[in-house]
C-alpha cells in the first residue's frame, strides 16, 4: 500500500511507501523501469520532438515569431525561455534525454504504484513522446499545495491555468495566495529587466489569440464559458476539501486542450488517493 506524505494543506509530491519490500514499492520501481525503457525507445525514435523543439530551438531575441499553433511556434513566457536556455547550449540529443528524464521522473513521483499502466495511456506516452510540459504542470500544481511558489511555473507558461489559485481564495488561505503570485512577480520581474522587448511581444502574442478555436483541439469551446466552469469547479472543490478538483479546473482551462493534455489528469492520483490534512476553510481569515 502506497501512502503520500502529506502537509498541512495538501499532499506531497513524492510518496512515502510503507515497507521494504510492499508491493507499492515494488509496482513503483517496476513503474519506473518500464519508464526509463519506454524514454530509451522514445530516445531510439529521434524523440521526443515536436513541443520540445519548439523549446530549444526558439531564437533567443525573437521568439515569437510564429504564429498561434503553427508548427514550432513558441508561446510561452521569456521566463522560461531564459530558464530553459542552458538546455539550448546542449548538443539536441542530449537535451532531449535530460528533457524526458525529467519528464519521465515527473511521472513516477506523481503515479508511483500506477506508473506503469499509466504508460499504455495514449495522452500520457504521447505526452512524452512530444516533449510537452503538462507532466511538469501537474507535478507543479501538486507541490504548489504545500509549496504554493511552486505555482510561479505554471502562470509564466499557461496563465489560465492560474484559475486554480481560487483554491486558496475559496479558503481563505491568503498566505499561500501570496506566496505563489510572490514568486510569480519576483521571477517575472527579474525577466523583465533583462528583456522587456520579449515581455511586449509574449504579450501581444496573448492577446491577439485570446480565444482562439485551433483545429485539431480536443475541446472546441471558448476560452471564457471554460474559465468560468473551471472557477466553478475549483471554488465547489475548495468548500468541500477536493483538492483533486484542481487538475480537472486546470484541464477545462487550458488555453488549448490538446490530446496530450488529458495528461495533465495524472495529478489526480496523488490529490486524490492520498488523504491531505485539510486546513480549515476559514484558515488565514
Amino acid at each position: 500500500m502506497v501512502k503520500w506524505g502529506l502537509p498541512e494543506t495538501g499532499p506531497a509530491i513524492v510518496p512515502r511507501l510503507a515497507g521494504r519490500w510492499s508491493p507499492g514499492r515494488l509496482a513503483t520501481a517496476l513503474g519506473a523501469l518500464g519508464a526509463g525503457m519506454a524514454a530509451a525507445a522514445i530516445l531510439a525514435c529521434g524523440g521526443p520532438g515536436i513541443d520540445l523543439g519548439a523549446y530549444l530551438h526558439a531564437s533567443d531575441t525573437n521568439p515569437y515569431g510564429g504564429a498561434w499553433g503553427d508548427f514550432g511556434a513558441y508561446v510561452y513566457s521569456p521566463a522560461f525561455l531564459q530558464v530553459t536556455w542552458p538546455l539550448r547550449q546542449l548538443p539536441y540529443d542530449l537535451a532531449q534525454a535530460i528533457w524526458l528524464a525529467i519528464s519521465s521522473a515527473a511521472l513516477v513521483l506523481l503515479a508511483g504504484p500506477w506508473t506503469l499502466p499509466l504508460l499504455f495511456a495514449p495522452p500520457v506516452i504521447v505526452e512524452l513522446a512530444i516533449g510537452n510540459i503538462h507532466l511538469l504542470l501537474a507535478a507543479a500544481i501538486v507541490a504548489g499545495f504545500r509549496w504554493p511558489g511552486a505555482w510561479a511555473f505554471v502562470l509564466l507558461t499557461k496563465p489560465t491555468l492560474g484559475v486554480g489559485l481560487l483554491w486558496f481564495a475559496a479558503r481563505g488561505e491568503w498566505r499561500s495566495l501570496g506566496i505563489a503570485f510572490g514568486a510569480m512577480a519576483a521571477i517575472a520581474g527579474t525577466s523583465f529587466v533583462l528583456a522587456p522587448d520579449l515581455w511586449a511581444q509574449w504579450f501581444g502574442l496573448l492577446s491577439a489569440n485570446a480565444g482562439a478555436i485551433l483545429p485539431g483541439l480536443v475541446v472546441q469551446v471558448p476560452l471564457l464559458p471554460r474559465l468560468a466552469a473551471a472557477a466553478g469547479v475549483v471554488i465547489i472543490g475548495a468548500r468541500k476539501g477536493w483538492c483533486w478538483t484542481v487538475p480537472i479546473a486546470c484541464l477545462v482551462a487550458m488555453p488549448a486542450v490538446w490530446f496530450a493534455s488529458l495528461a495533465l489528469l495524472v495529478a489526480i492520483i496523488p490529490l486524490r488517493y492520498g488523504a491531505p490534512r485539510r486546513s480549515s476553510p476559514n484558515a488565514g481569515r
